[in-house]
């Protein structure tokens, strides 16, 4: 919470502070005697007219607003405003009448989704999409018959395990629980081997070096080099597609989402990382922790001017372990690698460090083998422990397992790097993506929930809510607006512990190149509206926040600004401006 002051003489607003209230209620007053001047001047003989018009608003006023000092004296599905009347909280419902015809109001007075019905894409199949009467329509052709649902296990509910308990051995391994503790690295391999990489504009680069591990999984079909068509299944359906369009396919899912313009020279690797997908299949799937089920795809254009893609499975999110500092990478942004080393052997290894840029992770410092968020519906009651914090050495390496690709698991494997299964995939992946010692590759890791809507189907009228913000599509931007009525989803946020349980507005911002984003917000006291910078739409996902102002190092990527109600005593919900500039 805070208090602010005006600066000068003349009407500026600078923040949300007490003495603004009067220059507030001096304006309403101004505009509203200016319109009942004018009201009087063209309505001279209708003045019965207009005290019967005004006595009906003001019955109408106290008849559906109760006066209020605190939430506690409203309905539960309303809030108490900042001009002390109870109001309808937007998606809260009293019955049935108040939501949509598609929902039904819970025991908690909040709308959700009827069974047989959907909201969007994700409360429908694989092979479906949510049609304009939110009901899931199959889309035709169906599916392009991956196995992948019979493959691995049906998504988990829940936490993936739970803690380790109190006084047991750190170094006891309980195959029930875990694959036993991650040591910031796997097993070394046994020994090395040097492997010619294919020639680059007709020069033959130095060898690559391999490690020696022995497995038994083969390499995945789409790693491969093609032969025709690929089927890719996507929200709006089924597309066959060739190299080329699917190079340009994946390259638009890039630049589309993120907002920016992705580097295709002559021979420059690109790698695109896909959280919750499994590869040629575009659409969420819960995301089961400790499975080779993401996707990473390598793109290049070789001197010919030939277009090259080849898909593998990989792990975004770290591995089940009992190391209780295993990270995952944070989704929605671009990560500078090279060619470089992972233990003894080439791989490709972070490099924003050599930048001087730094980068957030999400941390399991609870080590129960994954990111503790709602969002990916894996919170384990009662653990609190899971945090952003700064990431160091998440390489793209490989992991020595065997087949079944659905039965392996991450286990120590990674501690947050991004690993991909078996001997095989591995060589065919480094074969492709090595140029040349310290040459850049660039990592964009999307999350597929977060794709671009309108690749699929129409964009939604933007309104600031969770499902449909508000796009901040130039900059810099400024937006007056209020948090009354708006959704109340998050009430408190990882990078505060103020309380925040009023309603917010949401604004999604897309950054195309690295440099500082500043954000401020203006509002007259009593109302109280603080900012927050997201990477996802997590609470827990929050890289920064303040009461009036931020400004903060960005890389290129997709981010939310979330404008929330603070609450103290009662929530201070009201008007407020937004100014969003990048340098």
């Amino acid at each position: 919470m805070r208090h602010c002051w005006l600066i000068s003489l003349f009407v500026v607003m600078v923040s949300c502070g007490p003495e603004e209230t009067a220059k507030t209620n001096n304006d309403n007053t101004n505009n509203v005697n200016n319109i009942n001047n004018a009201n009087n001047l063209n309505n001279v003989n209708n003045t019965n007219n207009i005290n019967n018009i005004n006595n009906n608003n003001s019955n109408n006023t106290n008849n559906n607003n109760q006066d209020c000092t605190s939430p506690l004296e409203c309905e539960p599905w309303q809030t108490c405003s900042v001009g002390g009347y109870c109001v309808d909280v937007a998606g809260r419902c009293a019955d049935e009448g108040d939501c949509e015809a598609w929902q039904e109001c819970d025991v908690t007075w909040f709308c959700v989704v009827r069974d047989g019905f959907c909201e969007g894409n994700d409360h429908c199949a694989a092979n479906e999409t949510c049609g304009p009467d939110h009901r899931c329509v199959t889309n035709a052709p169906s599916s392009c018959n991956f196995t992948y649902d019979t493959d691995f296990p049906a998504p988990v509910n829940g936490a993936l395990k739970s803690l380790r308990p109190r006084g047991v051995d750190p170094g006891f391994v309980d195959p029930d629980l875990d694959l036993g503790p991650v040591t910031h690295g796997e097993p070394a391999p046994a020994y090395l081997w040097y492997l010619t990489p294919p020639p680059v504009d007709g020069l033959i680069p130095p060898p690559i070096t391999m490690p020696g591990y022995s497995d038994n999984m083969p390499l995945f079909s789409r790693g491969a080099a093609w032969s025709g068509t690929r089927c890719f299944e996507t929200p709006s359906g089924v597309r066959e597609l060739t190299e080329s369009e699917a190079f340009d396919f994946y390259r638009e899912i890039v630049e589309r989402t993120l907002g920016v313009t992705m580097n295709t020279a002559t021979n420059f690797r690109n790698v695109v990382g896909l959280r919750g997908a499994y590869p040629g299949r575009l659409v969420w799937h819960r995301n089961s922790p400790d499975r080779f089920n993401d996707t990473l795809v390598l793109m290049w254009i070789d001197g010919s001017g030939v277009k090259h893609v080849r898909e593998f499975p990989v792990n975004t999110d770290t591995g089940d372990n009992s190391y209780d500092s295993t990270s995952s990478l944070l989704p929605n942004r671009l990560y500078r690698y090279t060619n470089g080393w992972h233990r003894e052997y080439n791989a490709l290894s972070m490099n924003e460090y050599n930048y001087s840029a730094e980068y957030n992770t999400a941390d399991d410092a609870n080590a129960n083998g994954h990111w503790d968020c709602d969002r990916n519906g894996w919170l384990n009651t009662g653990s609190t422990l899971d945090y952003i914090r700064v990431g160091s050495a998440h390489n793209i390496h490989m992991g020595s397992v065997d087949a079944p690709l659905g039965n392996a698991r991450v286990g120590g494997w990674s501690a947050g790097c991004q690993v991909i299964p078996g001997m095989a995939n591995w060589t065919a992946f480094i074969n492709n993506a090595w140029t040349t010692s310290g040459a850049r590759v660039d990592y964009w890791l999307l999350d597929v929930r977060d794709l671009e809507p309108t690749l699929w189907g129409p964009a939604c009228t933007a309104d600031g809510t969770h499902g449909c913000p508000f796009r901040i599509t130039s900059l810099p931007y400024v937006h007056s607006h209020t948090t009354v009525g708006a959704q109340s989803r998050f009430d408190q946020y990882n990078c505060s512990t103020a309380n925040e349980s009023g309603p917010e507005v949401v604004y999604e911002v897309k950054i195309p190149r690295h440099g500082t984003l500043s954000v401020s917000v203006e509002c007259a006291s009593p109302v109280d509206v603080d900012i927050h910078l997201l990477v996802m739409d997590d609470p827990r996902a929050c890289l920064t926040r303040h009461d009036s102002s931020f400004s903060r190092s960005v890389a290129p990527g997709r981010y939310l600004i979330v404008a929330d109600s603070y609450v103290s005593g009662s929530v201070l919900s009201g008007a407020y401006t937004l100014r969003v500039s990048f340098q």
